[in-house]
């Protein structure tokens, strides 16, 4: 329930940070999203690598541990989204 609640926060709040000159072409799509223990693995199209910014409902910073133009990787806190802890 905690997953599906983080994935849906993470669907609505699309806290991903594309880079600012990025056209309508080049707009990031997140395809899938999963959770793993604390790893959240995001997999879609034009992400940016670089240094992405992850939120999760809007106010929980998820740490990117790795990044490319289609998979971003981050730590998230063992409890999230909040107040569910």
């Amino acid at each position: 329930m905690r997953q599906l609640r983080l994935l849906l926060a993470l669907a609505l709040t699309i806290g991903l940070v594309a880079p600012l000159t990025a056209g309508p072409k080049d707009q990031a799509v997140i395809l899938s999203a999963s959770v793993s223990g604390t790893t959240l693995t995001i997999h879609g199209l034009n992400l940016g690598g670089g240094s992405p910014l992850v939120t999760l409902d809007g106010s929980v910073v998820a740490t990117v541990t790795s990044a490319t133009d289609t998979t971003i990787v981050a730590t998230i806190p063992a409890c999230s989204p909040r107040p569910t802890c």
